[in-house]
């Protein structure tokens, strides 16, 4: 009698889940606890989900609101929150950690990395495993995550005056290491004109003011300092006004040059690597005659990707061909002008087929060569089109994240051909994508991507043959 009422109460159970899934659709959620020094919870925090990663390694996706809202959530009383994440990367491979960003206005800005799980432990009970899934299906899964702490910071006082006679109206922006540069309330404004913060870490620290007249952009030089929680540190910085560098590519390129960009980043002197090393984003279109101009740059490490069609710039100092790496060039305080040595792309005509070895239309080809920049990050290869000047005044419009991911894509048409223009040389992973069929699973990396490889200039043919999709499916 007793297991008979016990079946029907988990039959209820089940229905009632089932019920409300069908209602909505719900996510696992992580239980995010955010603490001081102390571990006395923090309220009011601001948690931002923005990536996560596969469980059993992988690459790191950024937040895709298509498969979880990335909706800001705020701590509570008792420091929590819970942020609702993705069960799934993609098919039927879950996702085992999650990026996000905690913000309060006393603290130092964390951006951690947390481990969830949204299944039930393995040797659970059965009745735990089906209570569990249960959860899962009404959005009450919670994956408890380690607490967050967040620091007390150093504070931080930063004014400058333009030398030479120049404006000294100008808006600083102050470039600091170790504080994320997506942080948006940082500083606040205090007496002549100086900037303010409290939250900035503890530890050896470099800092660049830069100043905006509108037209130039100036710059002091760096200053290292080592941040103690608590103490105060003042600074009063002469600004110089920036760069300018002239380029051109080199003669193995034909004019007139078509649709050339050519994408900078200037690394602060010593020449850190890593997260905290501070950096300059710019870009400039290359014209007809293939030269161009950069302008508005500080002293460092300035490394440079240039493509147009039909060429792109050379490796620099890795030659991997797993990785497209700038070219390098000192900056100093003067002017400066460079050639960039170029190299011809290649083509690629990918025939797609489907599992009757039938032309296959619509069917998109897609390659992700990327870019190393600064010894330690990569992008899609060559970057993108920003000037990290408009990032600081706040002018996101002008960000186009576009570039890298239109110039790897193709579509094949009716006779089943996609042809893919201007790759670089290297050994790159390609994915095929159609409505209705998919690439078969790759076992060895367990996912569904293939491989092209363009160590020389010319076209390249390669057949792929695509199967329907919902006939397997990716797992853990």
């Amino acid at each position: 009698m007793k297991v008979k009422v016990a079946l029907l109460c988990l039959l209820v159970v089940t229905a009632i889940g089932l019920l409300l899934l069908a209602s909505g659709e719900h996510h696992p959620q992580a239980a995010i606890l955010v603490v001081d020094a102390a571990g006395k919870p923090i309220a009011g925090a601001v948690i931002r989900p923005d990536g996560f990663r596969p469980k059993r390694g992988g690459g790191h996706y950024f937040w895709n609101t298509n498969l979880a809202p990335n909706t800001p959530v705020v701590t509570d009383a008792n420091g929590a929150a819970f942020v609702a994440y993705p069960r799934y990367a993609h098919e039927r491979i879950e996702v085992g950690e999650i990026s996000f960003s905690v913000d309060h206005a006393d603290y130092c800005h964390e951006r951690p990395f947390r481990v969830v799980d949204a299944s039930p432990p393995p040797r659970a009970p059965l009745r735990e495993k089906i209570m569990f899934r249960l959860a899962s299906l009404v959005g009450q899964a919670k994956s408890r995550a380690d607490p967050v702490v967040l620091q007390t910071g150093a504070v931080v006082v930063v004014s400058g005056y333009v030398e030479e006679n120049g404006p000294n109206t100008a808006r600083i922006f102050p470039q600091v290491s170790g504080a994320w540069g997506a942080v948006t309330n940082l500083w606040r404004v205090g007496e002549s004109n100086s900037l303010i913060t409290k939250r900035i870490p503890a530890g050896a620290t470099q800092l660049r003011l830069a100043a905006d007249s509108g037209e130039k952009i100036y710059f002091s030089d760096l200053t290292n300092f080592s941040a103690q929680a608590g103490r105060t540190n003042h600074f009063h910085f002469p600004l110089r006004a920036g760069i300018v560098v002239t380029g051109r590519l080199d003669g193995i390129v034909a004019r007139p040059v078509s649709n050339g960009v050519v994408i900078a980043e200037v690394f602060a002197p010593p020449q850190n690597s890593g997260a905290d090393a501070l950096g300059w984003h710019t870009w400039a279109d290359i014209r007809a005659d293939g030269t161009f101009t950069l302008s508005n740059l500080p002293p460092g490490r300035l490394e440079m990707i240039a493509v147009c069609d039909g060429y792109v710039s050379r490796n620099g100092t890795n030659q991997s061909s797993a990785m497209r790496t700038p070219q390098q060039w000192f900056l100093k305080h003067e002017n400066l002008s460079v050639t960039i040595e170029m190299e011809p792309t290649a083509t690629l005509v990918m025939n797609v087929l489907d599992d009757r070895r039938r032309p296959l239309a619509n069917a998109v080809v897609a390659s992700w060569p990327n870019a190393r920049w600064g010894e330690w990050s990569s992008t899609i290869f060559p970057g993108s089109r920003f000037h990290t000047a408009d990032t600081l005044r706040g002018n996101l419009v002008n960000v186009d994240w576009s570039l890298s991911a239109a110039r790897f894509r193709a579509t094949s048409d009716a006779s089943g051909i996609a042809i893919m223009r201007n790759i670089p040389p290297g050994r790159f992973g390609l994915a095929v994508e159609h409505e209705h069929y998919a690439m078969p699973i790759n076992t060895k990396n367990n996912d569904r991507h293939g491989m092209t490889e363009t160590t020389n200039s010319g076209t390249i043919t390669q057949t792929v043959t695509l199967q329907p999709k919902g006939r397997d499916e990716l797992t853990n």
